[in-house]
C-alpha cells in the first residue's frame, strides 16, 4: 500500500508540473503584450 500511495503521489507531482506549465504557458501567451513590463 505504502509502495502504491508513493508511485501516485510521484504521479499526482508530474500532473501537477505538467498542468503549472501549460497555465503559465497559456498565460504568458495570451498575455505576452501586456506583461512585457512586469516580465522585464
Amino acid at each position: 500500500a505504502l509502495k502504491r500511495s508513493l508511485i501516485q503521489t510521484e504521479i499526482d507531482d508530474g500532473v501537477d508540473l505538467i498542468i503549472d506549465r501549460i497555465e503559465n504557458f497559456l498565460v504568458f501567451d495570451s498575455e505576452e503584450e501586456t506583461d512585457n513590463d512586469m516580465i522585464e
